[in-house]
C-alpha cells in the first residue's frame, strides 16, 4: 500500500522509516531500534517523532503492530504489512 493510497503524505520521516523496515522486512522491529537505525543513517529525528509516524502508519494499514511481552515488560514491534511488501516488491 502506497502512502498516498493510505491517505498519508509522503514525508521524509515516513519514507525513512519505511526504508528501515524494508531493509529487514521479515523481522519485527521495535520503535527504539528503528530510531537508532535512523540516527545511524544520519537522520536528525526524535524518538517521539518516530513513534508518532509509526502510529500513523499503523492506523492506516501500512504497518503491522504487535505487542510482545518479555522479561523487561511489554513493547510494541512493527513490520510492513504483507500487502505493502507485495506492492514494494512489484514496484
Amino acid at each position: 500500500m502506497k502512502l498516498q493510497a493510505a491517505g498519508l503524505r509522503s514525508t521524509s520521516t515516513r519514507l525513512s522509516i519505511l526504508k528501515v523496515l524494508e531493509a529487514d522486512s521479515q523481522r519485527w522491529i521495535e520503535g527504539e531500534a528503528i530510531f537508532r537505525e535512523l540516527i545511524a543513517r544520519g537522520t536528525t529525528i526524535s524518538l517521539a517523532t518516530v513513534y508518532r509516524a509509526l502510529k500513523d502508519l499503523d492506523h492506516r494499514g501500512v504497518l503491522l503492530r504487535e505487542w510482545r511481552v518479555g522479561a523487561s515488560g511489554g513493547k510494541a514491534v512493527y513490520r510492513l504489512s504483507s500487502h505493502d511488501l507485495q506492492d514494494r516488491k512489484g514496484a
